[in-house]
């Protein structure tokens, strides 16, 4: 490193040396150019010396820290926009009482949501009506919401 740095001094003294030296010029300015390609070659010198050929990055990892309750806090809040978003679909059935999911949070930190559940209070159906499945239609509605599979929402 040291005899690096002596190097690129010594060639940067040598080109202000000559530029002193030779007179104003065609030459002088072919001169400077010529320093000047040197100096980077030189600057440079060290890094092309590397064996890039050893080099892998398959067992690379990349650890970042990180804050576990910001996590969770953002994951919390992200759950509750989207309860939010189901309970704004869902409002109206008049027989519609909660929203409640589930997340967990994986080896890599990604959001899954485990399962939704909406209570259904007052379930009836009414005589005087069409006979509509409301667990299929509620399903359909919370899966405009929630990007899962049908089968983790559970209509109670």
């Amino acid at each position: 490193m040291r005899e690096w740095v002596i190097s690129v001094f010594s060639l940067v003294m040598i080109s202000v040396l000559s530029g002193y030296i030779i007179p104003e010029g065609k030459l002088n300015g072919f001169l400077k150019g010529l320093f000047s390609i040197i100096i980077s070659i030189a600057i440079v010198s060290p890094v092309l010396k590397i064996d890039f050929s050893n080099f892998s990055f398959e067992n690379a990892t990349v650890e970042i820290p990180f804050q576990k309750n910001y996590i969770e806090f953002i994951f919390d809040k992200k759950t509750e926009y989207i309860k939010e978003n189901v309970e704004k679909v869902l409002e109206g059935y008049d027989c519609f009482e909660s929203v409640t999911i589930e997340y967990e949070i994986d080896k890599f930190y990604n959001y899954v949501i485990k399962k939704v559940v909406v209570d259904l209070n007052n379930s009836v159906i009414n005589s005087n009506e069409e006979h509509i499945d409301i667990i299929e239609d509620v399903k359909e509605k919370v899966l405009e919401c929630v990007q899962i599979d049908k089968e983790l929402i559970k209509v109670v």
